[in-house]
């Protein structure tokens, strides 16, 4: 019977592979190919897609993660989707003895047909175990994480306390693979990601905050190196007849260093309606968005980010100030950015307001063709390219029954440009919260195998097909939703 080792890597991005390729000589020993992930590609929505097998239309969980407010402790999901639809559980159910360690989200573990570790995220809290005896008879690593938002005084101890999390856990998931025979392994990183976010502009020659040689220059190569070293330290316990994968949810690069202001655009070409009525001038919510713009311009330029973080913390409503809410009229307006399908990456979407077009008796398809239309020849005023790289509607990138949580209109913008919600200021203007979060998500993740008879199949190679893939190598057959074909092409034999 065929067994499989999957390590899963956070962020993990193929073009850093490639670019420091002879630095990594255990991964580069593996078929490599780059994976795409879901839209847009979060954390959250992509792992829950890899683990289920399921879009993000079908499963429904689409949230992000926003590093800007360190507020994720209050951020809560509800995770019955995972339980006992995973395919750890469709593994147990078939008979495979099965190891899972740091599912991200998968919290509380639940029954499995084998042992299953994991924590909570975005919160400090306990680790949980099935079998419970897991607990007293380890020493259990972090897991779950992402807690620590670190400021710029802190990076180098949040770099050395990530490095250490890391190895910690590749120690403990090293000794559970070692002292049992599993047919299948899974365990999660998730520090890769979060190092990538924090140090991306202190090693790109090419960002414009880049400050100069630093002690940070090389921090995200050693963490790839790291994880290259963990790689190789699996596969050492692991017979040339156990297929070893390593995945990412998505890539990660350099995160957008200018902001589309679409709302602005929205509300210059007549979709959107402010609550300003009247002489603009005269009205306070005009000049608290022009003061906010004024005031974040300010930080930017003086790198006084981590203050301003401390004080917005007292800051009541702020979440309407961040994304100026509080300025829009949303029953008056035709569409507006939608508030989980933007902020500074090149990912994003428009809402469109039925109520009202049904009410003044439009034709909804034509409504969105129009903006459609409108927004797809978007140009940057300063060098005149184009800002939109391609533009759809919901519908025809996923299909499922939480298809209505996307926005009507969904779109991909070249990478430099995110996606702004502010009012009252130019088309186009710079992103001043780069030098905060200098790294961003991209949408091709990897796919490693070590299993070089195995051919890779580049058309199926997306996070959609890796709980096939998973099937294929342990001989399983599942149900209707994975009907899709498998990454790897060798003719793995069932049982």
């Amino acid at each position: 019977m065929n067994k499989v080792v999957i390590i899963g890597i956070d962020g993990m991005d193929p073009d850093c592979v490639l670019k420091w390729k002879s630095d990594l000589p255990n991964l580069s020993k593996f078929r490599m190919s780059k994976m795409k992930s879901v839209f847009p590609p979060d954390s959250i929505s992509a792992w829950v897609t890899i683990f289920t097998g399921l879009n993000p239309a079908q499963h429904g969980i689409l949230h992000s993660i926003d590093y800007l407010t360190n507020r994720s402790k209050d951020f809560s999901i509800d995770t019955n989707i995972l339980r006992g639809r995973t395919f750890w559980d469709i593994a147990s159910k078939s008979g495979r003895r099965v190891c899972i360690i740091n599912p991200f989200l998968a919290y509380p573990p639940w029954y499995v047909n084998g042992v299953m570790v994991s924590g909570p995220v975005f919160i400090t809290g306990a680790k949980d175990a099935f079998p419970r005896s897991i607990l007293k008879k380890y020493s259990i690593p972090p897991l779950g994480g992402i807690v620590d938002f670190p400021t710029s005084n802190m990076l180098w101890d949040f770099f050395i306390k990530s490095k250490k999390d890391t190895e910690d856990l590749a120690d403990f998931g090293i000794r559970l693979l070692k002292e049992q025979n599993w047919d299948l392994y899974f365990i999660t990183f998730l520090t890769l990601d979060r190092i990538q976010h924090f140090f991306w502009r202190y090693s790109d020659e090419g960002d414009p905050t880049y400050p100069g040689k630093n002690c940070y220059q090389n921090v995200i190569k050693e963490f790839y190196q790291l994880f290259d070293e963990i790689v190789g330290e699996f596969a050492s316990f692991i017979d040339e007849n156990t297929v070893l994968l390593v995945i990412s949810d998505h890539g990660h690069g350099r995160r957008c260093t200018k902001s589309l202001n679409l709302n602005e655009f929205l509300r210059k070409e007549g979709y959107l309606a402010p609550k300003i009525k009247g002489i603009e001038f005269l009205q306070p919510k005009y000049w608290m968005e022009r003061a906010k713009t004024s005031y974040l311009n300010f930080v930017y330029r003086y790198s006084l980010e981590d203050i301003t973080m401390k004080i917005a913390r007292f800051i009541p409503k702020k979440g309407e100030l961040k994304k100026s809410t509080y300025i829009t009229d949303f029953d008056d307006s035709l569409a507006w950015v939608d508030k989980n399908f933007s902020g500074m990456n090149p990912f994003g979407g428009v809402r469109l307001n039925r109520l009202r077009i049904e009410k003044e008796n439009l034709n909804y398809d034509k409504v969105r063709k129009k903006i459609m239309q409108d927004i797809a020849h978007l140009r940057d005023p300063k060098n005149g390219r184009q800002i939109v790289k391609w533009i759809r509607r919901r519908e025809e990138i996923y299909q499922g029954e939480f298809i209505s949580k996307y926005p009507d209109i969904v779109f991909e913008l070249n990478e430099e440009y995110g996606l702004g919600f502010s009012l009252y200021l130019p088309i186009v203007s710079l992103n001043v919260t780069h030098k905060k979060i200098s790294g961003g998500h991209k949408k091709y993740g990897v796919f490693f195998s070590r299993d070089m008879n195995a051919e890779i199949d580049n058309m199926c190679s997306s996070i959609l097909c890796v709980t096939p893939t998973i099937f294929n190598i342990l001989g399983i057959k599942g149900d209707d939703r994975f009907n899709r074909e498998a990454i790897l092409k060798n003719g793995y034999s069932s049982d």
